[in-house]
């Protein structure tokens, strides 16, 4: 039962975790100097409005997950989305000296959407 469970609220936590982490970033310096460079983090605010449309993303999949309506294609929509993500992530870290925190976080969620992406195609592709 549980791990029926368990893709709809990964991605609830997800989806929850990315307006979360904005609002830290915006609050507290402290929180930011894990992530984001002083200097670059001016031009780094400009990702607020393409990770509102990953949260959306997510937040959708949640919800249909939750509902025993997650496809496949959905998944693989909001799969791609975390794994564009996560390869700017790392490769704007990589250019601004950033620390790791944000690759490592995003390599995770990639990988739980991965799983959930491969579950739900697998499942499809036995069922029909």
């Amino acid at each position: 039962m549980v791990l029926k469970r368990w893709p709809a609220l990964f991605a609830a936590i997800c989806a929850l975790a990315v307006p979360a982490w904005w609002i830290a970033l915006f609050q507290s310096a402290g929180v930011r100097q894990l992530f984001v460079p002083a200097e670059a983090w001016p031009a780094f605010r400009g990702l607020v409005l393409p990770d509102a449309v990953l949260t959306i993303l997510t937040a959708f999949l949640a919800v249909r997950l939750s509902r025993g309506r997650g496809s496949g294609t959905l998944a693989g929509l909001v799969c791609g989305a975390w794994g564009y993500a996560t390869i700017y992530t790392i490769a704007w870290a990589r250019l601004a000296a950033a620390p790791l925190a944000g690759p490592l976080l995003m390599t995770a969620a990639l990988a739980g959407f991965v799983a959930i992406t491969y579950a739900l195609s697998t499942r499809a592709c036995r069922t029909g």
